[in-house]
């Protein structure tokens, strides 16, 4: 019998997957992209380390969600 909390796990990691993606994208990239438009380094910067954590954050919560729904190593 399946563990019911297997479901919750990768439903939240996929929530916040996609919510990381979008904050890399849109506080990330698109800031970035701006800031240098505009010749302050500094704001892009801080765009870039926004959109790394952002995407770390994200590969970070596909792995748990792999892991939330592996039969063999399960996570929960």
């Amino acid at each position: 019998m399946r563990n019911p909390f297997r479901f919750v796990c990768t439903a939240v990691c996929v929530v916040v997957v996609y919510l990381a993606l979008v904050v890399a994208l849109m506080a990330g990239l698109s800031m970035c992209v701006s800031a240098i438009y505009y010749g302050d380094m500094a704001a892009a910067s801080v765009s870039l380390q926004t959109f790394a954590v952002a995407m770390v954050i994200a590969v970070m919560g596909w792995y748990v969600a792999q892991k939330c729904d592996d039969d063999k190593n399960p996570i929960l």
